[in-house]
């Protein structure tokens, strides 16, 4: 099975290729990024290196797959590398999610450190006020314009207030975060 090393962008010096980007430009308006791994393999002529029965998949330095697909004309393996493994030895439920990686030929779960654990629940809690916050942007937006809100649009308010400051003062040491249920008046 094929894996090739990390692909980077690279300007090309061949005539060839200057003239072939030059000619799908003139008649798609599109640029073409040409990408060469470190053993100097072009990604434009080994993506027809590949089986044609397997699945090709993308993977960064760290391993973490970041796309896939059977054809691998259909791949754009930037700062990444590509291999193909036998579609029999890929495990159910693989996506995009960048919940996988590629290590030691297999494709496996990936497993965080508590420093992408930490950064994944503050991503969370960010999201979680960011939503909280679009519950309460027309209450805000009255008060701002000095305008009244209900008994009904106060409640709300501070019941939001409230669960995002709880969501704030929360502990995320321990992943996954088990997050205080929102107000039924603020979900």
């Amino acid at each position: 099975m094929k894996i090739t090393g990390i692909f980077k962008p690279y300007e090309p010096v061949e005539d060839n290729l200057i003239k072939d980007a030059k000619t799908i430009k003139d008649n798609t308006g599109m640029d073409i990024v040409f990408l060469r791994d470190s053993n100097g393999e072009l990604w434009h002529e080994a993506q027809y290196l590949f089986g044609s029965k397997t699945l090709k998949i993308v993977f960064d330095e760290n391993g973490v797959i970041i796309m896939f697909a059977e054809d691998a004309t259909f791949l754009n393996p930037v700062n990444c590398a590509v291999a193909e493994v036998s579609k029999k030895n890929v495990p159910a439920g693989l996506d995009v999610s960048q919940q996988w990686v590629f290590v030691d030929g297999k494709i496996r779960a990936r497993i965080y450190s508590d420093e992408e654990n930490r950064l994944k629940a503050e991503a969370e809690r960010k999201e979680i006020i960011e939503r909280a916050m679009n519950k309460i942007a027309v209450i805000q937006l009255k008060l701002q314009a000095g305008r009244k809100i209900t008994d009904i649009e106060a409640t709300v308010l501070n019941a939001t207030l409230d669960y995002i400051d709880a969501i704030e003062a929360f502990d995320i040491s321990t992943y996954p975060v088990k997050w205080p249920e929102a107000p039924s008046d603020v979900a």
